[in-house]
Parts: structure tokens; C-alpha cells; sequence
């Protein structure tokens, strides 16, 4: 059975460990199965000088182009490709080329403010808070903004202790209570489990509507298989009716 792409968004503090936590969806379904989509991609290009740009609060949703990305994930609903910005983070603007997103069966959305933008939220077909504490995130931004952003330690702190902890605090946790599964990863070494995740994915995918072009007869639309636990393989017999262990009207 061919569907349509199924839209899971990720959300956390910054720092909570999205990525770790998509990168251990990936590894269950298979990289050729997904593709993931950074909301950081999806910054607006800044214009001011750039003595400016660094004390900006980077922090808020609206500094985030939310229509486009939700207009993007309509259209990879509709089995089109995207092309997803590319962000530079030394420069706060967006760089002059874009990536190709292919629909994928699987699309990952992951970001702080995923679950925040009712308009982006309703796009989601499961949703995902990763819980962590503060401290922990503090540690891990920090070291993040140094290694791979090029930002100095003391205004990567500043800008932690100043705009990212009011911005978690007023905005990101308390868009949790969206969410359909709860991660926590508050172990040194990321040992979680994502077994209920997957469960919810492998269910709430055999609800999601079969891709139009593909009812149709339409050759052009084509996905690779998933090896999930629910999958129905391409010319074998349909299995039972799944019991609705889990809320499909979230």
C-alpha cells in the first residue's frame, strides 16, 4: 500500500537532543526510508550589520519563516519535492543554494519551535517532545554554538542565559503538552527508548490516506518499502484490521 508522506515533528529544548533522537528513527526504518527537515534551515535572512545580527534574540518563533515551511510540507504531501533553504549560521542568512527534499515515506521535521506554530502543528501527523533538563541542554548548546557554529564561548553563554531559557520557559516546554509521545534523554550517554515512538509511527501510519496519483494508477509516484513492523509489502495480502491501541484523533 503506497501513502502518502508521513509527517513526524520533533521538538525539545535546544540542546534537549532532536537530533539524537531522529537520528535513532532513521536507524529503525533506513536512511533510504526518511529525510529530515531542520526548522533552523528555515531562519529569515538578516539584514542588519553584523555587529548587530550577534546580539539579535535568535530565540523567537518569528524569526523563523514559518508559512514557507508549512507550505513545503504540503507539498511533499502531495508527492512534490521541495527546496529547503540553507542557513548560515556565522552569517545569519540564508546562502544563495538549496536542498532538494525529496517525499520520502518518512519526513522528520525537528526544531525547538516544531510544536509551537499551531499552523505547523496541525501539519504533523505524530509528535514528539524531547524532555531534558535545563542544565544538561545549557552544556550541550553551548558546546554546539563553539564546535559548529563558530560563535565565542562567552557570548554563546550570554546568549543562552539571556534569550534561550526564557524562550524554553515561556514558549518551548510548555508546547509538550502537544505532544503525542514524551522522550526523556537526560542520560550522559543518550541511552533511551523510543520503542513507544515507534509503535505510535507503525500504527498511525496505517491510517495515513493512499497517495491520489498512486490510486489512480499513476506509475510516477514511487517509495521504497519500509521495514516497519505494520508494513504491507507491495502484491501481498492486506493484514487484519489493526485494534486501535492508541488515540487517532490527536
Amino acid at each position: 500500500m503506497l501513502t502518502r508522506p508521513f509527517i513526524i515533528g520533533v521538538a525539545g529544548s535546544s540542546g534537549a537532543g532532536k537530533g539524537f533522537i531522529t537520528d535513532k528513527i532513521i536507524a529503525h526504518y533506513g536512511i533510504e526510508n526518511c529525510e529530515v527537515i531542520s526548522f533552523d534551515s528555515y531562519y529569515f535572512t538578516r539584514t542588519e550589520p553584523m555587529e548587530l545580527r550577534k546580539l539579535l534574540n535568535f530565540d523567537k518563533s518569528d524569526m523563523l519563516d514559518t508559512p514557507l515551511l508549512v507550505q513545503n510540507i504540503k507539498d511533499l504531501k502531495a508527492s512534490q519535492s521541495i527546496a529547503c533553504p540553507n542557513y548560515d549560521f556565522t552569517t545569519h542568512a540564508r546562502t544563495s543554494k538549496t536542498t532538494t527534499v525529496p517525499p520520502k515515506p518518512i519526513i522528520i521535521v525537528e526544531g525547538i519551535f516544531t510544536l509551537y506554530a499551531p499552523e505547523l502543528a496541525e501539519e504533523l501527523d505524530l509528535k514528539i517532545f524531547v524532555e531534558t533538563d535545563q542544565k544538561i541542554c545549557r552544556q550541550r548548546r553551548l558546546d554546539r554554538d563553539v564546535k559548529e557554529r563558530g560563535r565565542e564561548p562567552e557570548d554563546a553563554a550570554r546568549q543562552f542565559d539571556t534569550q534561550v531559557v526564557k524562550a524554553d520557559e515561556d514558549f518551548v516546554r510548555p508546547s509538550a503538552k502537544k505532544a503525542h509521545v514524551t522522550i526523556k534523554n537526560n542520560s550522559s550517554d543518550h541511552t533511551v527508548d523510543i520503542t513507544e515512538a515507534i509503535q505510535k509511527i507503525d500504527f498511525l501510519r496505517s491510517q495515513v490516506p493512499i497517495v491520489a496519483a498512486y490510486a489512480a494508477g499513476n506509475p510516477a509516484v514511487k517509495f521504497v518499502a519500509l521495514r516497519s513492523s505494520g508494513e504491507i509489502a507491495a502484491g501481498s495480502s492486506p493484514a487484519p484490521q489493526q485494534e486501535n491501541l492508541f488515540n487517532a484523533s490527536y
